[in-house]
């Protein structure tokens, strides 16, 4: 017991200082207390950790947010907390933080105050580490997903990096590659593959070694152990390296229980008959038993693996990661979620599944737009629906498009370019039409370029466009980037030179069409009898 409570009290200190290393650098914050002029910046985790009222409150303000992964309960938001109901001086709250940072200074009276609110009375070295502990284990402000062996393990990010300054040029390694910032506030998720490491279990040694909790004998696989001994050298955790030496050990040779007698080969001989008997009938009610529990593991898995898809996976163009893979059946899964709550909600979801068997993207004008959904796919069906049949690009060619589980259009040349998405943006509305862009629109705008965009910013797939020069600028540009050998981030599969010609084609037509129409509108008005009035 004495070992265990040596070891989170070492954890906390460690952390401890981790954490104002990080602040001091300005890594990895995602919150400000302010009072008056001042602003600190720190850390969720670590507030959450140590006070229950901050806890509650910062957790409140994920409720009814959309998380980016189901392993991702309630992610951490950007978040500010305004203390000036608190009478709280600048002072008094750069030492609340210096106190729950673990730094010692004197309290003033607003010290004392803020202290009382935050019920921090009395803190000391373990609460640090026990409170990130619970935080973790219950999935709450995770804000990174460590992917090995098949399996998603959330954790914090700013935990991870106050615990290893190894861990810690990772994170900010993998968040270069996906154009994250590892500054200021921020409340994107990142999902951290772990190269060269099979097992997931050894990736849960890993974190329980970095949260401080004590590392018990296990009876651990080969496996295992040769991935926490090569976590250990690569992250520099010379503690953790030791204990992974000692359970490589233990795994060498199978162990031998004492105590048991060799059967005698003339006894074995003459009861040989009665034992395969016997077996015959041990095997016949092992493999009914093992029926019944893989029938009970297939319904628990079925129901685990269909909560995936209650919300909708998100994909950045530059994420090493593969994208979403689709459920084995959308309807059963559906089903088991508990998401089909009318025979119309069972009729819309085959519907989807059908047209994006038959169009792998959508935009959300162009899935409305679809003859076959009428006027039922309202908001709220589609939104409850949908992540069983597609995901959705966050940026690049096919931005905010919903795609088909289990496709990529960066690999899919051929079929995914003319279903590129283009960003037009119309130059009307920095002119004289400034005051008349909207800014939703609510599900009506017009998916085909039939009429000028309503919208500031508004999508078109460029295969959609209906007009001629249009779709021979887009086979020409086709065929142009044939030479293209990876998918651009902003053009896709189209050389550059003819996007821009898109783009400026659908500038000129946009301007010829509201040219049309104050001409029409200036006819009608010149024909119109003249109202007289009567007295």
């Amino acid at each position: 017991m004495e070992a265990a409570t040596s070891v989170v009290v070492e954890a906390g200190s460690r952390l401890a200082s981790g954490f104002r290393s990080l602040r001091s650098e300005g890594l990895l914050c995602d919150i400000v207390l302010s009072a008056g002029s001042a602003q600190c910046a720190a850390h969720q985790a670590l507030l959450a950790a140590l006070s229950k009222p901050l806890r509650d409150h910062i957790l409140s303000t994920s409720k009814g947010q959309m998380p980016p992964s189901p392993e991702l309960a309630a992610p951490p938001q950007p978040l500010e907390i305004k203390l000036e109901n608190m009478a709280a001086g600048d002072e008094a709250v750069e030492a609340l933080l210096c106190h729950m940072y673990g730094e010692k200074r004197d309290g003033s009276e607003d010290f004392s105050q803020l202290s009382a609110a935050f019920q921090l009375q009395a803190l000391e070295a373990p609460e640090l580490a026990v409170g990130l502990q619970a935080l973790q284990a219950e999935g709450l402000l995770c804000d990174v997903l460590l992917v090995a062996g098949g399996s998603h393990i959330p954790a914090h990010q700013a935990v991870l990096a106050a615990a290893s300054s190894s861990m810690r040029r990772l994170l900010m390694d993998g968040m270069k590659q996906i154009g994250l910032e590892a500054q200021g506030k921020r409340s994107e998720a990142l999902e951290l593959e772990l190269r060269g490491v099979q097992t997931a279990e050894a990736v849960k040694v890993l974190l329980d070694f970095l949260y401080g909790r004590p590392l018990a004998d296990k009876n651990l696989s080969r496996e295992a152990c040769d991935d926490i001994l090569r976590l250990a050298a690569e992250l520099n955790l010379p503690d953790l390296e030791e204990r992974g030496k000692v359970w490589s050990q233990s795994c060498q040779l199978p162990t031998v229980e004492e105590g048991e007698d060799l059967p005698d080969s003339g006894e074995a001989a003459e009861t040989k008959e009665e034992e395969e008997e016997a077996d015959e009938e041990e095997e016949e009610e092992q493999a009914e038993e093992a029926l019944e529990d893989t029938t009970e593991l297939q319904d628990s898995s079925k129901e685990t693996a269909a909560k995936k898809f209650l919300s909708l996976r998100i994909q950045r163009f530059n994420a090493k990661n593969a994208v979403p893979e689709p459920p084995a059946d959308a309807l059963e899964a559906a089903e088991v979620a508990g998401v089909l709550e009318s025979r119309h909600d069972h009729k819309l979801l085959q519907q989807l599944v059908q047209l994006f068997w038959e169009r792998p993207v959508w935009i959300e004008a162009a899935l409305r737009s679809a003859p076959t959904l009428g006027a039922g796919a309202n908001s709220e069906r589609l939104n409850r629906l949908l992540p069983f049949v597609a995901y959705q690009w966050k940026d690049g060619p096919w931005q905010q498009a919903f795609a088909r589980l289990g496709w990529d259009p960066r690999k899919e040349r051929e079929e995914a370019t003319p279903l590129q998405v283009i960003d037009f943006r119309d130059h009307y509305f920095k002119a004289e039409g400034k005051n008349e862009a909207k800014e939703s629109s609510e599900g009506t705008e017009d998916a085909f370029f039939k009429k000028p965009p309503t919208l500031r910013s508004q999508l078109y797939h460029l295969d959609d466009i209906q007009d001629d020069i249009v779709e021979s600028l887009l086979k020409t540009g086709i065929e142009g980037g044939a030479e293209v050998t990876e998918c651009h981030r902003k053009y896709g599969f189209v050389s550059e030179v003819y996007f821009l010609f898109i783009h400026e084609r659908l500038q000129l037509k946009t301007n010829e069409i509201r040219e049309k129409t104050k001409k029409r509108q200036s006819r009608v008005s010149r024909t119109m009898p003249r109202k007289r009035a009567r007295v």
